[in-house]
Formats: C-alpha cells, sequence, structure tokens
C-alpha cells in the first residue's frame, strides 16, 4: 500500500509508501529505490530528483546545473527552474533559455510563458521573446495582440 501514487510515464511511476519511503515502480510491478532522490517526480524519461535536479530513471544527473526549484516539462519543451527567488525556463537539453531573472514565470492558456516583476513579457514556445519585458502591465486581447502599459 502506499500513501501516495503518481500515474505512469514512460513505464515508471513514483510512490510513497506507508513509512514515507520514496521510490519508483514499474510495470512489471517491481519497485526501484533512487539513493540520491527522496523526493521526485516522473517527468517522461526524466525524474526531477530533490526538488532541485533532473537525472535519469537510474538516478544519475542529466544537467549540470542544479537548481533551488524545479518543475516539470510536462507536455511541453520548456521547464520553469528557480534560482534564489529568481525564476527563468531551462529546455529539454539543460540549455537556460531565459535567465532567472523574474519573480514569477507562467504558462499562458494560448501556449506562450508570461514572466513578471520586475516587469512584464512574454515568451515563445522556444523561449524567444516576443513582448519585451519592460511593461508595467500586460493582457493578452485577442488573436496575438497584446496590451501593454508603461508608467
Amino acid at each position: 500500500m502506499y500513501q501516495l501514487a503518481e500515474d505512469f510515464s514512460d513505464g515508471i511511476a513514483y510512490v510513497k509508501d506507508l513509512q514515507g519511503n520514496s521510490r519508483l515502480v514499474l510495470h512489471n510491478g517491481k519497485e526501484r529505490r533512487i539513493a540520491n532522490c527522496s523526493e521526485m517526480f516522473v517527468d517522461g524519461p526524466l525524474l526531477g530528483c530533490n526538488q532541485s535536479f533532473f537525472a535519469n530513471h537510474s538516478g544519475n544527473p542529466v544537467f549540470l546545473h542544479t537548481y533551488d526549484k524545479i518543475e516539470p516539462f510536462g507536455t511541453g519543451e520548456i521547464a520553469f527552474v528557480r534560482d534564489g527567488r529568481r525564476w527563468g525556463m531551462i529546455d529539454r537539453r539543460g540549455m537556460l533559455l531565459v535567465s532567472c531573472k523574474y519573480y514569477k514565470v507562467e504558462q499562458r492558456p494560448d501556449g506562450l510563458y508570461k514572466a513578471y516583476p520586475p516587469a512584464f513579457g512574454i515568451y515563445d514556445l522556444t523561449g524567444k521573446m516576443v513582448v519585451p519585458a519592460e511593461y508595467d502591465d500586460l493582457v493578452l486581447l485577442e488573436k496575438g495582440l497584446f496590451r501593454v502599459e508603461r508608467g
């Protein structure tokens, strides 16, 4: 029995037993412990370990950098990462697309990414800036049009 069991992703699922021990369960029912991952999430072929680094299913880090916080890629090609109190974005190769300079970064319903304070800006799915982060407010109107405010 488990106190937590996530959905399978790439034939593997994260579980936490009743004693709070984390492990992976394979489709065949076998369990695997990951020594350097006490907390994790499964993100396709990657594990998010201890909310700070991405690893392969054996627990070995796949990117050089460790962060203060990471979020899953999910179905997209970009993951949000935090260094200190600021957020940025990396791609599935671990390359920093947007440096960690924003207090908040979020994916919008239209698939674009919104980054804000100290200023608002919009990035596309590849991490390319669409609307420069130099506005006090930014609102999507329709058909790719944005209302921006400064001052």
